[in-house]
């Protein structure tokens, strides 16, 4: 089965993502694929998690496999295809950015947002990723707002995700300028419910939830 659809550009998005802080691609995945992997993760461990201990608001459902695990390759043989296939992905096409040509996700997170007040607040995703953080939406729709800063409420950008869409985000260590450019984003209720990203990083400490 064709994990990525030909028109996928992703010396593009990661340009896009180095010079911007983000890159989105609303279809990037096969329907075939995108269908088979909601099916295989829909049914897996979801755990609600709320909390709002950090000052961001946070509310979904979620779980986090072990990534490199015997058991995770057999019940979701998919998650494990697709984080390995964007890590050859991301290498291959790593060009002169020395910080991509290792890439490889080591963590993973299925989250599911199915109510009105699923969501997450104007947050920066965790300072112990490296490099990049790739998040799929393999089912449902809904919004994520890319902000100027944390104390901005109104986003600069709306990206309409829907199943295939792929948004990358620069962590820390893709630009080794000393700032912290971690994109400002939200994540908001799902227009089509329930929406379910899958996201994978390159982490110091892994199974971390919420922003």
């Amino acid at each position: 089965m064709e994990i990525f659809l030909p028109a996928f550009n992703a010396e593009h998005m990661l340009r896009d993502t180095i010079t911007h802080g983000y890159s989105f691609g609303t279809q990037v995945l096969t329907r075939a694929f995108y269908r088979d992997m909601a099916q295989e993760v829909s049914v897996g461990p979801f755990a609600e998690f709320l909390d709002v201990s950090l000052g961001v608001y946070q509310k979904f459902a979620v779980f986090s496999p072990d990534y490199f695990s015997q058991a995770t390759r057999d019940r979701f043989p998919l998650l494990r295809e697709l984080g390995d296939a964007i890590g050859a992905i991301v290498r291959s096409n790593a060009a002169q950015n020395v910080a991509l040509r290792s890439w490889q996700p080591n963590d993973v997170a299925v989250q599911k947002y199915s109510g009105a007040y699923d969501g997450i607040g104007r947050h920066r995703d965790f300072a112990s990723d490296i490099h990049l953080v790739a998040s799929f939406t393999i089912m449902g729709t809904g919004e994520i707002g890319i902000h100027s800063k944390r104390d901005d409420p109104v986003p600069s950008k709306c990206l309409q995700t829907a199943p295939g869409s792929l948004l990358l985000l620069r962590a820390p260590g893709l630009v080794d300028t000393g700032e912290d450019l971690r994109v400002v984003h939200s994540v908001r209720c799902p227009y089509s419910s329930p929406r379910i990203s899958v996201t994978y990083r390159l982490a110091t400490l892994l199974g971390l939830k919420g922003a």
